[in-house]
């Protein structure tokens, strides 16, 4: 399984801590790469704080993302980029 790493940004005028995560449009640096080969899977029970009108560090989700058996070679160094939702609270 594979990582998703991204920074967050948040605009409010509080601190924000995020605790899930769902996957939405994917696309591939590879045409020849679909991508029907890979999966995100959601993720709950994170505590990713960003503080108030700040970016974070470099964050990430561990083993959400998993490529089907059987993907072509053309898959093999491609980057995907997956569009996240995350839902959090004021803190």
């Amino acid at each position: 399984d594979g990582d998703i790493t991204f920074t967050l940004t948040n605009p409010n005028p509080y601190p924000v801590q995020f605790t899930s995560m769902t996957a939405g449009a994917i696309t591939t640096s590879n045409p020849a790469c679909a991508t029907t080969n890979i999966t995100v899977a959601p993720a709950t029970g994170l505590a990713l704080n960003v503080a108030a009108n700040a970016t974070s560090a470099l964050q990430t989700i561990s083993n959400v993302v998993t490529m089907v058996p059987g993907a072509p070679d053309a898959c093999q160094g491609v980057n995907f980029t997956i569009a996240l939702t995350l839902t959090g609270v004021q803190v």
